[in-house]
């Protein structure tokens, strides 16, 4: 069988305008603009004034309970209305995917890399004997996508329900005949990789995920399910219910988000309009349920337009234009026998659509004045903004420069100035190795700290989020230099965020930089290089000292893994080197892991084997080899311990114990700190709420250090 998994072509980024920001002042929307999420989803403030009633709602949520639904959320104008149960959890999707797919195809279709005129012979689709005949062969990618191919070949992930309607092999000729066909949906996803040369979720990340700022979604959430049966493996999706509720506000929207056409409006209309009779649920598209003539769901009407995409079980994406509405509805199907019926769900959707006012407005933004950018309305999220800063002929510490080296980043809240003119709310937050900035702006980092009432509250602080040199966004190697990118180190990484804040931003001076793992390590270099700029310093998962020890051995044993592969060729690889990155990648993963939490994830052989395949394949599509060279081989001078007298900013510096890659036995930590003049050292235990390195990421646990030490944090004593 071929290869399923490809690389992910490399994305292309746009020029930037030299030394200038190219994120305009948000501007505020009117009432007839579509409403958003920002990096969390905002509730309603008054869900009578929305025009829904509170008694209805309670109504919907009482039956609910009934029922095994686990999580429902219902958004209306934009803003979350009501929602219950595990809304963050991701729950296998089922055949939600493939509307995801659909999206996916209607970009690339679009975009002219896809030919839905294509035979499924030109496209040299074949199966298991018995194989496919010449008259099924004829079958085009758009009867394909209309699940009306005429090939009723065993096909894998299929429900038992499914294998009884299968109509005999010729029994329907290509385009005559709608049959709900997994075979065909998963054709689709082989044809989508081929044409694209694009790994699917990875793409979904890039193309979807990532541009309407799905708060859980990971590259890891995909698998593929192979069998004997067909060829061809299903796709199926892990995805939590407020992501996948903007998934259908997107499609609400025309495929359009805050201004960007990220589906194509034309594909939109064209994958919601029906082609079949489903008999009671309506009609069928382009892989999505469309409403015809109020059919849809057992037990209400719903108005022209409607559509959904539904997932076995009982997972649904519900879309009702006419109302401006979307209902996600979630089922724990991980368990055997758990399901919600048509019947249960449709009486469901009666009871939540039967709490809408008969006079309530289109958009929750008609029902209050719209706040301004620098005095929010209480409870409402701010806006986080994307920019680039580029930086002409910046100079590497190793001499070599760089013409134009671009800074991605992103911003939440407005720079208050004192009357001096000094900027007295900035925060400067750090990623880690392989990291961007993208990934703090999500329900466990972002969530917990920007959120209103939070320890950061982006209402109050100025937030910055740059992607370092050589990883997301920003300037790096897999743009096109290869290993003749500039061998940058970290005094050069925040030389220029330095830059990005006082010639990009106009920032002069910062009240905390927090850092996790990299970042906390560049936390320790800002309070040396910049000692005067920053109040305090909160690096997470570090040590202020030369990386020696296991700690150089893993980063070697990963630089290694790549250069002696031979498909490396130098850093000029036509492809991904895939067994030295595969072996660099197991070696992160080791060096990161938790026992408690990966024991968990793999109680047993088959759980813990797939888990690992699943997670290897996941690595491999969204690492490139030379970005991840590059990112290890950029401590090899990190050193500040000699110069720890001369950090003048208070520090707090935490570490947990279960970190294998700051492992506290050593006692650096303990040798070091006294060193800091107004430093503190935190050592948080193992507990089944540590990650091992990874609770660096986790404020949930280490927050209420850092809310005392911002409570006690005055200005740096020597400015």
């Amino acid at each position: 069988m071929r290869s399923m998994y490809r690389r992910s072509a490399l994305i292309a980024f746009t020029a930037v305008i030299t030394l200038a920001v190219l994120v305009a002042a948000p501007r505020q929307p009117s009432a007839q603009e579509p409403v958003y999420p920002g990096a969390i989803w905002q509730h309603v403030p008054d869900v009578g004034r929305a025009g829904w009633s509170a008694a209805g709602l309670k109504a919907a949520r009482e039956y609910a309970q009934t029922i095994p639904t686990a999580a429902v959320t219902i958004v209306s104008g934009g803003q979350v209305v009501d929602e219950w149960g595990d809304t963050a959890t991701r729950y296998n999707v089922h055949s939600i995917r493939k509307s995801f797919l659909s999206a996916m195809y209607g970009i690339h279709v679009r975009g002219g890399r896809i030919d839905l005129a294509l035979t499924l012979e030109q496209l040299g689709i074949d199966d298991n004997e018995p194989s496919l005949t010449p008259v099924e062969k004829r079958a085009i990618l758009h009867d394909v996508l209309k699940a009306r191919s005429g090939v009723y070949h065993p096909a894998l992930y299929e429900t038992a329900g499914m294998k009884a309607r299968r109509p005999a092999r010729g029994s329907h000729a290509p385009g005559t005949f709608w049959y709900y066909n997994n075979w065909d949906f998963n054709v689709l996803g082989t044809v989508f990789e081929r044409l694209t040369k694009t790994n699917l979720f990875v793409e979904f990340k890039n193309r979807i995920a990532d541009p309407i700022g799905m708060e859980d979604y990971r590259i890891e959430d995909g698998t593929f399910v192979t069998g004997p049966d067909s060829v061809y493996p299903a796709y199926p999706f892990r995805m939590t219910a407020r992501d996948m509720a903007r998934f259908g506000l997107l499609f609400l929207h025309n495929g359009s988000w805050r201004g960007r056409q990220v589906v194509p409006a034309d594909w939109v209309k064209e994958s919601t309009t029906s082609y079949s009779d489903t008999g009671q649920a309506g009609g069928y598209g382009y892989l999505w349920w469309v409403a015809v003539n109020g059919r849809h769901l057992p037990g209400t009407t719903l108005p022209d337009g409607s559509y959904s995409a539904r997932g076995a079980g009982g997972h649904f994406i519900l879309v009702i234009p006419a109302f401006d509405t979307v209902i996600v509805h979630r089922v724990n199907t991980d368990i055997a026998g758990r399901q919600v019926t048509d019947e249960q769900f449709g009486r469901l959707v009666k009871l939540i659509l039967d709490a809408r006012s008969p006079a309530r407005p289109s958009t929750a933004l008609e029902t209050q004045v719209a706040p301004r950018a620098t005095e929010p309305a209480a409870g409402a999220e701010p806006r986080v903004n994307e920019g680039d800063f580029a930086i002409s002929h910046f100079r590497f510490g190793s001499g070599e420069t760089l013409p134009r080296l671009n800074l991605h980043y992103r911003t939440l809240g407005t720079p208050e100035r004192d009357a001096s003119g000094v900027v007295r709310n900035a925060v400067l937050i750090l990623h880690g190795t392989g990291g961007t900035g993208a990934g703090f702006v999500n329900q466990t980092f972002g969530g917990v700290l920007f959120q209103p009432g939070g320890l950061l509250d982006a209402r109050r602080y100025f937030i910055v989020l740059p992607d370092g040199i050589g990883h997301g966004k920003s300037s790096k190697p897999s743009d096109g230099l290869r290993m003749r990118f500039p061998k940058y180190t970290y005094d050069d990484m925040v030389r220029a965020q330095h830059a990005l804040l006082t010639e990009g931003l106009k920032v002069n001076h910062l009240r905390l930089v927090l850092g996790t793992s990299m970042g906390a390590m560049h936390c320790w270099v800002w309070g040396e290089m910049y000692p005067d700029f920053v109040d305090g310093l909160v690096p997470l998962a570090s040590a202020p000292t030369a990386i020696a020890g296991r700690n150089r051995v893993m980063r070697k044993m990963i630089m290694d893994s790549i250069m002696h592969d031979a498909a490396w060729q130098n850093g000029d690889y036509p492809e991904e080197p895939r067994q030295g990155l595969a072996g660099a990648i197991n070696i992160l993963m080791m060096m990161t892991s938790s026992p408690l939490q990966w024991h968990r994830l793999g109680p047993a052989r088959d759980a813990a084997d797939k888990w690992y395949e699943d997670s290897i394949k996941a690595r491999l599509a969204a690492t490139d080899a030379n970005d991840m060279l590059y990112q290890y081989n950029a401590s090899r001078d990190y050193d500040p311990s000699p110069n720890l007298d001369k950090i003048t900013a208070a520090v707090l510096a935490i570490n947990s114990a279960d970190d294998v890659v700051n492992p506290p036995e050593l006692g650096l930590m303990e040798k070091l700190m006294p060193l800091v003049k107004r430093g503190r050292y935190v050592l948080i235990p193992t507990s089944d709420r540590t990650r091992g390195h990874g609770t660096h990421s986790l404020p949930a646990v280490w927050g209420s250090y850092l809310e005392e030490f911002l409570n006690a944090l005055t200005p740096n004593v020597s400015q």
